[in-house]
């Protein structure tokens, strides 16, 4: 198998025996946590307010430096010169790929190993973790399994990064420009994010960039049912929604409402249905070079800014559709288009539901930022 390096940005070849982790049973409590792109976009924010470079490394084989606290056994590879009608097994104590508690035991690992340099990591975001001096931002560290994203004072950085190289085998990056796929590129104080690959990638997969150009990513005439027969095969139309939430919810708020349509039709959707998601996928191929941008502002007082609205009820079930957006001095953290559960019969009672569903999210960022910042 070949695999893109974000690091070392070239394809290299990957052999790994792995467990049959869907042979395991008593499967309780194995969740482990990831960076969300909250998570992500807060850090670029934080990593921005002060000027933080970002740097970025990747942890090799970093699910082999967790320990079990039993042995599991493995029969041998179909090949093996010792496997001889299953007489014989490999019994290891190391948390080998393909167990399904591999994760949550790196996981465990390395948040040990944060703690102990003086880290902590946000309640609200596991993964994001921050050091401290004399109540002052050191360091920055963002966890996605074995991906880090760290940024910080200069000396911190040095420390971090002389510690990790003696506890791990890592591969460094002075400069991130590629983090699980999302784009990074710093350009003076500025940080443009995107997700051009993905797009391309997906673009290329779903054959739609020989369609014809749209300007919007959906208009009034799409949001009309109509007549259609029901798609034979699903699976395509599944395929490029779940695609679209990941880009939307990652780098394309502008198509945050043409998702959420596309979103609602998955048990039974029709062929217009297949053709308005392929419309969707164009419409981002045709603008994949825009980006988010974060400016990298001068320290001063923090502001917090949420933006609110929903629909008059005008969907065929009644139901508003509520969108919010939160900014953290000028820069996007988060944002979101949903339908709501409820039937509302005034407009204020329906944008109230939808600034009540982030109300505690607001409260912990201001809380945050008026305590470290």
């Amino acid at each position: 198998m070949w695999k893109d390096d974000p690091i070392l940005e070239k394809k290299y070849p990957k052999v790994r025996i792995v467990a049959r982790g869907d042979k395991e049973t008593n499967l309780i409590n194995y969740y482990s946590p990831v960076a969300s792109m909250t998570g992500f976009r807060i850090f670029i924010v934080l990593a921005g307010r002060f000027k933080f470079k970002i740097r970025q490394l990747d942890v090799s084989t970093a699910f082999l430096n967790g320990r079990l606290s039993e042995p599991v056994y493995l029969d041998l590879p179909l090949g093996h010169p010792e496997r001889r009608g299953n007489s014989k097994v490999w019994c290891s104590y190391t948390a080998i790929y393909g167990l399904a508690r591999a994760p949550k035991i790196w996981n465990e690992h390395i948040h040990q190993f944060l703690l102990q340099f003086g880290c902590v990591n946000l309640v609200s975001e596991p993964c994001l973790y921050v050091k401290f001096q004399d109540d002052k931002i050191e360091l920055l560290i963002l966890l996605y399994v074995d991906d880090i994203l760290y940024s910080g004072k200069e000396s911190s950085v040095i420390s971090f990064e002389r510690l990790i190289k003696q506890k791990y085998t890592v591969k460094q990056k002075s400069q991130a420009t590629q983090f699980i796929g999302i784009g990074l590129n710093q350009q003076g104080s500025s940080l443009l994010v995107n997700h051009m690959k993905h797009i391309s990638e997906a673009a290329d997969k779903f054959e739609v960039m020989t369609m014809r150009r749209f300007h919007t990513p959906i208009d009034e005439a799409t949001l009309e049912v109509g007549e259609s027969p029901f798609l034979t095969d699903i699976r395509m139309y599944r395929s490029i929604v779940g695609m679209l939430n990941y880009l939307c919810n990652g780098t394309r708020p502008d198509c945050s409402y043409a998702v959420g349509v596309l979103s609602r039709r998955l048990v039974k959707p029709t062929v217009a249905d297949l053709h308005k998601a392929k419309r969707v996928l164009k419409y981002m191929y045709d603008t994949r070079h825009l980006s988010m941008t974060y400016m990298m502002l001068k320290k001063g007082s923090v502001v917090i800014e949420m933006y609110t609205d929903s629909s008059w009820a005008n969907g065929e079930n009644r139901k508003s559709v509520g969108g919010h957006i939160i900014y953290v001095n000028r820069n996007v953290v988060l944002f979101k288009s949903k339908q709501q559960s409820l039937v509302c019969l005034f407009v204020s009672r329906s944008s109230r539901n939808v600034v009540d569903s982030k109300y505690f999210e607001r409260i912990e960022a201001t809380s945050f930022e008026e305590h470290h910042l």
